[in-house]
């Protein structure tokens, strides 16, 4: 598989997306309209980059700035085939993953790079900022296997959004149930 992928999103696509971000004034935020649109475009092109055929679930964006860091952690099982990709930066942050094999990666993304990571069984972190006034803006894209355990509970992010009973759900829920009639079509 590709962890490192230059112009993972083109430099307009990216900006609207940061733009429509910023604009909302949150420092964090779950999928955001133009975030769930790439994250649905992106689909076939995630599949194709783990082999596998995906069902997307969530995609979130997350500002980060000195003195912050990312802990080591596995993701919960909506992120079992996940993207983090650099909207916005002017510092050089590393990623961290542990391979199953035993070994560590680091990849530094700048803005439009992206690195492939398997969400919920590979650690992966980001060590403290240290540089005053330095920051990156982060977008995460999360998918599922449609051949997996996690599919039933976790494409479009129903389990979520359920929970949660967001205001945008029944978008949600109705993307769930048409993937759910695709699945008996298939049979």
């Amino acid at each position: 598989m590709q962890r490192f992928i230059p112009d993972i999103i083109d430099k307009d696509r990216r900006l609207n997306i940061l733009n429509h971000i910023k604009g909302l004034g949150y420092k964090n935020y779950y999928c955001a309209k133009p975030v769930k649109e790439f994250l649905y475009e992106f689909r076939k092109r995630a599949s194709d980059i783990f082999d596998k055929d995906l069902v997307p679930t969530y995609g979130y964006t997350r500002h980060y700035q000195s003195g912050e860091h990312l802990h080591k952690h596995t993701d919960r099982a909506s992120c079992q085939h996940s993207f983090t990709i650099c909207l916005d930066t002017n510092i050089e942050w590393p990623i961290h993953i542990d391979l199953k094999s035993g070994e560590t990666v680091s990849h530094v993304t700048l803005a439009g790079e992206g690195v492939a990571y398997y969400g919920i069984t590979e650690p992966h972190w980001r060590d403290a900022i240290e540089v005053e006034g330095a920051y990156q803006w982060q977008m995460f894209l999360h998918y599922v296997d449609t051949r997996g355990p996690y599919v039933k509970k976790h494409a479009y992010d129903a389990h979520f959004v359920a929970k949660a009973k967001r205001p945008n759900s029944h978008e949600f829920l109705k993307k769930q149930e048409e993937y759910e009639n695709s699945l008996r079509i298939k049979k």
